[in-house]
């Protein structure tokens, strides 16, 4: 339920150092005896919101929630970032950041630049489609170039989904009779015939 909420931030959060780590969890809901917290330890952070309202949560509307799940995060950016720094101008981009998010109304279809070509007569189109619906789910569109009215749009993942498969969906080759896009590892990860 949170996966596309936090992955608009990342998206539309600019570079800046929240405390040194590269890996900020947040974790919603208690913590038992053996989890733990840490700040900055191997460069990742590890926080438990254990305050946070779930009965108010379950019984709100898709935007609430959503909206709900923005100011924990941004509330808990700026906690973590408070630890050890105290810039307004990086507050003021986490605080912006959460506007940008809400102002996405919590749908963001993200055009993905290395996994776009053109060869002499299609045009290939990957997006990384985010939000409540469908999670996270990767779409190809294939444009006719004769004919930019012929669209072809097929899903790459299963609905709804909720990994994060930025690594997944790496490079794009284009060939003639169909397209093929390998994960970073260079094995393939999908594959789309033109003539099916």
């Amino acid at each position: 339920m949170a996966h596309h909420v936090a992955e608009i931030y990342i998206y539309l959060l600019p570079k800046i150092n929240i405390n040194e780590s590269s890996k900020i969890t947040l974790e919603f809901g208690a913590s038992t005896p053996n989890d733990v917290s840490f700040d900055a330890m191997l460069g990742c952070t590890n926080v438990f919101i254990e305050d946070f309202d779930f009965v108010e949560f379950y019984k709100s509307d898709t935007i609430k929630r959503d909206t709900m799940l923005v100011n924990e995060i941004t509330k808990n950016l700026i906690r973590i970032y408070k630890r050890r720094n105290n810039r307004e101008e990086d507050i003021q981009v986490i605080l912006s950041t959460a506007e940008k998010v809400v102002a996405t109304e919590f749908n963001l279809d993200i055009p993905i630049k290395r996994l776009q070509k053109k060869g002499k007569d299609k045009k290939i189109e990957v997006h990384r489609i985010l939000n409540s619906k469908v999670g996270e789910a990767w779409k190809c569109i294939v444009i006719e170039t004769e004919s930019p009215f012929n669209i072809r749009e097929v899903w790459m993942t299963n609905l709804p989904n909720f990994l994060d498969r930025t690594d997944y969906f790496n490079k794009l080759e284009l060939k003639d009779d169909r397209c093929v896009i390998y994960n970073k590892l260079g094995n393939v990860s999908f594959q789309l015939l033109f003539n099916e």
